[in-house]
């Protein structure tokens, strides 16, 4: 009886004490889904970045927007006409975290998703 007690305690003070995971699934300060090591990508402007991800691409914002140099062009001609990458476009080299974007619940977009991205390094070739 005394262990069977005992070991009711045990398992009830186990499960009060445990802690639940309290960080965002979405947004710059989630966990990451993917990480880019010296991937080459290309500028889009306002903080955005397309990425070759296997046949597709990766749309992507920056987190961190101070990281941003003024200097930077945005090269909008990246998609040819025929919906094709023009991968000679892609003049920055990155190395950091894709976290999933937070959307408003039920929303749909007719957009690529775009991720959201918390750089370690940009380089401009």
């Amino acid at each position: 009886m005394k262990f069977s007690a005992l070991l009711s305690l045990v398992v009830v003070l186990l499960i009060a004490c445990h802690k639940e995971d309290t960080s965002p699934s979405c947004g710059c300060e989630a966990k990451p889904y993917r990480e880019l090591v010296n991937e080459k990508v290309a500028y889009l402007g306002g903080g955005y970045f397309i990425g070759p991800h296997g046949n597709s691409r990766t749309f992507f914002r920056l987190c961190d927007t101070t990281l941003i140099d003024p200097a930077w062009k945005a090269d909008t001609a990246v998609m040819g006409a025929t919906g094709q990458i023009d991968t000679t476009k892609f003049v920055f080299r990155i190395t950091g975290q894709l976290k999933a974007e937070c959307s408003p619940p039920g929303a749909t977009s007719f957009f690529p998703e775009v991720s959201v991205f918390t750089a370690l390094r940009i380089v401009r070739e």
